[in-house]
């Protein structure tokens, strides 16, 4: 092969290698795909599982203060009753396909434990629960809603958790299906765990309802 034709080859073997390296940086730079933002409902769920039994986002149109979170808190680990409280966003809504009153149910589901639900979205407060007797929560929050409006969304929200400590059921009181993964266990705060196992011992072992997990009972309007 002439010095014409040696470099030609070479000048072939170079571009060949730069289009390689140009390709291996393509997809170097698309890596794994990026992973979604989660959800409001998603970021709700997820703190509710650590043991929180109130959450409120701090995008919420209607928050209410930590002080008064906090005081929900201790009310709720002092009752018998498992009550979950998320204060959202108005786009929570959208999230549970434009409906307020499948908010608390989209919550539950995503969730798994069994309980009462009590949710702010917006403007809208929705109740929902699958341990007390059928409408009852409907009721409570209606009730609650009508007394306290005047008084803000932490008054609604403190009556509505005091009239599910005492109201009868229907049902076996909830106990939380606690998902058992390596994941979910390990960043169970102790205390969240401990506050668990206290609702599981006053409850039984035995789950709310029919014995499965099934589907929310009733939901409130009470916007």
């Amino acid at each position: 092969m002439g010095r014409r034709g040696r470099g030609l080859v070479a000048v072939a073997v170079v571009a060949v290698v730069v289009a390689s390296g140009a390709l291996g940086l393509g997809l170097g730079q698309a890596g794994p795909v990026a992973a979604q933002t989660a959800t409001v409902i998603d970021q709700a769920v997820s703190a509710l599982r650590k043991g929180d039994p109130v959450y409120v986002d701090p995008a919420a149109e209607r928050p209410i203060s930590a002080a008064r979170a906090e005081a929900l808190r201790r009310r709720i680990r002092a009752g018998k009753r498992s009550v979950f409280v998320a204060v959202l966003p108005q786009r929570a809504v959208a999230e549970a396909g434009g409906d307020p009153n499948e908010v608390p149910t989209v919550v539950y589901r995503r969730l798994g434990f069994a309980g009462t639900y009590a949710v702010v979205a917006g403007d809208s407060f929705r109740a929902s629960s699958s341990d007390l007797a059928k409408g009852q929560a409907a009721r409570l929050a209606t009730t609650a809603f009508a007394d306290n409006r005047a008084r803000g969304v932490d008054a609604v929200l403190a009556a509505f958790v005091e009239s599910v400590e005492g109201a009868g059921s229907g049902a076996s009181p909830g106990v939380p299906l606690v998902p058992v993964g390596g994941a979910a266990v390990v960043g169970m705060a102790v205390g969240a765990g401990l506050w668990w196992l206290v609702r599981r011992a006053r409850s039984g072992g035995r789950r709310g309802g029919d014995g499965r997990r099934g589907r929310v009972s009733d939901t409130a309007d009470a916007a």
